[in-house]
């Protein structure tokens, strides 16, 4: 088993390589900081898969920001806008932790369909948070032997 090290370097060879072929292609034409917060978002996708292991820190500080994000919908529900969209959202995320609970090491987490759902709400922020973010999460597949 990779430990979180492993991931890291593996995606920081997978970001180098993708940072190359976007420069050459002129995707990009310099470094700025949308890339640079696209960096991290990929480095923190490339240990993200392991959300399904119970004692993983990944699961602890993951669990602990959803667990807020759900604290502050309602507290912006109640206090600033009773919005819908903020009681629907803090739901699906109270679902989503609920869920955890049953999921199993390498398992739904650790396919590239999951890598797919989680990179994909990036893309409406940025085409390059998600293809960073995409690139960590293979690259934890890859290092675990799981991407294809």
């Amino acid at each position: 088993m990779s430990g979180y090290r492993t991931h890291f370097v593996i995606y920081g060879a997978s970001a180098l390589g993708l940072t190359y072929l976007l420069f050459r292609t002129g995707y990009i034409s310099g470094v700025n900081p949308e890339l640079v917060l696209a960096f991290i978002l990929g480095l923190l996708y490339s240990i993200l898969p392991d959300i399904d292991t119970p004692a993983s820190k990944t699961r602890e500080y993951v669990s602990k920001l959803l667990l807020a994000s759900v604290m502050l919908c309602l507290l912006s529900y109640t206090f600033v806008e009773p919005n819908l969209k903020l009681l629907y959202l803090s739901f699906a995320i109270a679902v989503f932790l609920y869920l955890l609970w049953f999921t199993k090491h390498r398992g739904i987490f650790h396919t590239i369909y999951a890598g797919l759902f989680l990179s994909l709400p990036l893309y409406l922020i940025s085409p390059i948070y998600a293809l960073y973010a995409f690139t960590g999460f293979a690259s934890h597949l890859l290092a675990d032997g799981k991407l294809f």
